[in-house]
């Protein structure tokens, strides 16, 4: 096995990832450019496992990592973060319309079907960008950020793309508070039941009742469903 590389894919690990980050930060300054890092996962890569075998998956790993590495440029780096998650390490000088098409390649890329075991598999993927030096120079924390932008293209409905604001870092830690907070909240009995009454103005009478949920926490007060469902 070779230092720094995953031998499924040989692309760079996540920690030999850092080195490189730092390599293409310093070319970046000296060039007057930024560096975008793309935080790439793959939406419903799970389903392929379980019902086509983890070898299936590999394979489809493996697929995926030649067609990315071919479409991309000599000064771009593709790391392998995790199972089925990819950095993309990329400088751009055009603003967001360079990385918008470079975005947009990389989800065509993903979603065209691949052939695994004599079956047509289709995936798609959820892309987070996260910038430097506006996002900030340092590789964890705009991974970080990256994965936040991702988790919100998720949330989006899936196959897309989402830049990092800081206004992510409040939705998500409000989401990341709501759910711990929900682990309790049947067990403390914050649930209550409440009824909308509808009236027939026809029949001057009520005709029935829709049912509602309403969640009320000691630390964080009234919930809406449309956050906690």
């Amino acid at each position: 096995m070779k230092v720094g590389q995953i031998t499924l894919t040989n692309l760079p690990n996540r920690f030999y990832g850092e080195e490189l980050f730092s390599q293409s930060l310093i070319a970046c300054e000296q060039k007057q450019q930024s560096l975008a890092l793309i935080f790439i996962d793959l939406d419903n890569f799970k389903p392929v496992n379980d019902a086509l075998g983890h070898a299936a998956g590999d394979k489809l790993v493996e697929q995926l990592t030649q067609r990315l590495s071919e479409t991309l440029q000599p000064d771009h780096y593709l790391i392998r973060f995790g199972g089925d998650e990819f950095l993309l390490l990329a400088p751009f000088t055009h603003g967001r319309g360079q990385l918008d098409q470079l975005a947009e390649t990389l989800i065509q890329q993903c979603a065209s079907e691949f052939e695994i075991s004599q079956n047509q598999v289709g995936i798609s993927a959820s892309l987070g960008i996260a910038c430097a030096p506006k996002d900030g120079i340092d590789f964890k924390q705009l991974c970080r950020k990256a994965d936040i932008a991702m988790y919100q293209a998720k949330g989006a409905g899936r196959n897309r793309t989402c830049y990092y604001t800081k206004s992510l870092n409040h939705t998500m830690s409000r989401r990341v508070e709501i759910e711990n907070q929900l682990h309790d909240a049947i067990k403390n009995n914050e649930f209550q039941l409440a009824y909308q009454p509808i009236y027939n103005f026809e029949g001057d009478c009520f005709k029935k009742a829709e049912s509602l949920i309403r969640w009320t926490n000691k630390k964080l007060g009234n919930v809406s469903p449309a956050e906690f469902i």
